[in-house]
């Protein structure tokens, strides 16, 4: 586990870890050959399936129109399939949902890399969104009615999930890499700095055996 430096909008993250590019702008529907050498591209070329889920609308940041110029053979956004249930933090689906609908790529024969963009750990960190998380506030001496509360839930809910997920035998001898975005936006003042670096983002790696 260690942090990167980050800063700028979750498109911005997404093609530093993507891509390994800083973006000047956000113009980006048509990529061309500049994304040749993004990971998703790379990968595929290595022979793997390449899979993305982002729960949001497609049209967000023009993901429907970048992510195949990356590498991504398929893209499951909110549109794309139906979702048992919509979220409140961020307009679009569940993140808890996202383990059942991607289950279907793993097991065969192919090599899978999966791209997972989560949205329910997004600001204002609604209450309405928190399903099944254990985390408690007080523990941590954060009071239990703050944003900075509702984000960490969202943030144990999530973690939660994904180990859920590691646990399917298809993804024996699997990696995975979780990293942030950008540091979240927390409403109180009093907890800023005290909890977020707001030049780095934290990640963690770990293999499945």
């Amino acid at each position: 586990m260690g942090q990167v430096d980050a800063e700028g909008p979750t498109i911005k993250g997404e093609f530093r870890e993507l891509c390994d590019k800083e973006l000047l702008h956000i113009n980006i529907r048509d990529l061309g050959s500049r994304a040749d050498d993004c990971l998703p591209n790379w990968l595929k070329k290595k022979g793997f399936r390449t899979v993305s889920v982002h729960p949001a609308s497609g049209l967000m940041y023009d993901r429907a129109y970048w992510y195949p110029f990356v590498g991504f053979e398929k893209s499951i956004f909110f549109e794309s399939i139906r979702w048992g249930s919509r979220c409140y933090s961020f307009p679009g689906g569940c993140d808890v949902e996202v383990p059942g609908k991607v289950r279907g790529f793993f097991g065969g024969d192919d090599q899978v890399f999966l791209y997972w963009l989560t949205l329910n750990t997004h600001s204002v960190y609604d209450e309405r969104d928190i399903v099944s998380s254990d985390f408690v506030c007080s523990n941590w001496e954060v009071d239990q009615k703050s944003s900075l509360c509702r984000y960490l839930k969202l943030q144990s809910q999530f973690f939660s999930t994904l180990a859920e997920m590691a646990k399917w035998p298809e993804l024996s001898g699997s990696e995975f890499l979780v990293i942030g975005d950008h540091a979240p936006p927390i409403l109180e003042a009093s907890y800023r700095g005290e909890f977020v670096d707001e030049r780095a983002v934290s990640w963690i790696r770990f293999s499945i055996p």
